[in-house]
């Protein structure tokens, strides 16, 4: 199984990740990012998963789900950029975001769905 990292751990991250775990997916294959460190605190107590910065999940992960707000987009994409590894898929959940608006700020052999 490949290595998950779920940036946004608000409402929707944290149901993709309970989902996850509940379908089978082992807690050590998951990383769950947020930029509040009490809610990554949360989120390993309840979860069992690893957290970490944006960048630090987005760096160990070789597939990466965007869960934050529209509106916080463009301040993610350049934390996870520069770290995320060759061949990574990007997976965005946020509404109105296009994939040439993700893809605009990934670097190249980056793949996106959204």
């Amino acid at each position: 199984m490949t290595k998950l990292a779920v940036i946004g751990a608000g409402v929707m991250g944290e149901a993709l990740v309970s989902g996850l775990l509940k379908a089978g997916w082992p807690a050590s294959d998951v990383i769950a990012a947020d930029r509040r460190p009490f809610r990554r605190a949360e989120m390993e107590q309840a979860h069992g998963v690893a957290t970490g910065t944006n960048a630090e999940a987005a760096a160990v992960a070789d597939t990466v789900v965007l869960v934050v707000k529209p509106q916080d987009v463009s301040e993610v994409l350049p934390e996870i950029a520069a770290v995320l590894r060759p061949g990574a898929l990007v997976v965005s959940l946020c509404a109105g975001i296009s994939t040439a608006q993700i893809e605009g700020h990934l670097p190249p052999g980056r793949q996106s769905s959204g």
